[in-house]
């Protein structure tokens, strides 16, 4: 196992040559979030967004912009399919339940996937399933950083009607505990790293070729 390689993937350390494309997705998940973070002066923003004392992270309460928002969650759901790709060799479900099982629930975790699904293919918020190619899944974004469930799951089964707008037929995220579930994963994964106990499920050429690139 390269070590070199695993701290350069998840921002331990840097290489002049090469970038990790994990890095690339979260810097810019956590620029368009309002992450504040401070390591050593390192990584200040603009000026709306103030520094915190070492290794702390907020999100700036007056980021409303659904545009910075919408564009964070799936940046962060990115984040979240490399490490599952890297380090389960499956997919964000994969992740959630190989390093936050205690934070969600497996059936959340599968709700979590479809919404990559439907940002990724689509840039929007309702699932299609890939094998029939039929709507399963809707979802409401909670902008709001409260006290509710990163997955709130929708109280009735949604049909697939496009008329239908209720929100009892919606899934709804909490993008702001998103965002914390996404970087709490990574920094267990950065101390595995340290700890020399991280393993990845891919070779090392694969991950040099898929997720890192060359400057």
């Amino acid at each position: 196992m390269d070590n070199k390689l695993m701290k350069l993937i998840l921002g331990l350390s840097k290489d002049s040559n090469r970038k990790s494309t994990l890095q690339l997705a979260l810097e810019s998940a956590r620029f368009h979030s309002g992450y504040k973070h401070n390591t050593c002066n390192r990584g200040q923003f603009d000026k709306k967004r103030t520094l915190q004392k070492e290794l702390e992270f907020d999100f700036l309460k007056d980021l409303t912009d659904e545009v910075e928002l919408f564009t964070a969650t799936f940046l962060y759901l990115n984040c979240l399919e490399q490490i599952g790709q890297i380090f389960c060799n499956g997919s964000i479900e994969d992740a959630i339940k190989s390093f936050a099982r205690d934070s969600m629930p497996d059936k959340d975790a599968k709700l979590i996937q479809k919404l990559r699904h439907a940002l990724a293919h689509s840039f929007g918020l309702v699932n299609i399933s890939p094998r029939n190619h039929t709507p399963t899944n809707k979802f409401i974004l909670n902008w709001a950083d409260d006290n509710t469930p990163v997955v709130i799951k929708a109280r009735e089964e949604w049909g697939g009607n496009y008329n239908d707008k209720s929100n009892v037929t919606s899934d709804t995220i909490n993008v702001f505990k998103l965002f914390r579930l996404v970087e709490d994963i990574i920094k267990k994964l950065q101390e595995q790293c340290k700890a020399g106990t991280l393993v990845p499920e891919l070779d090392i050429d694969e991950i040099k070729s898929r997720y890192t690139i060359i400057s």
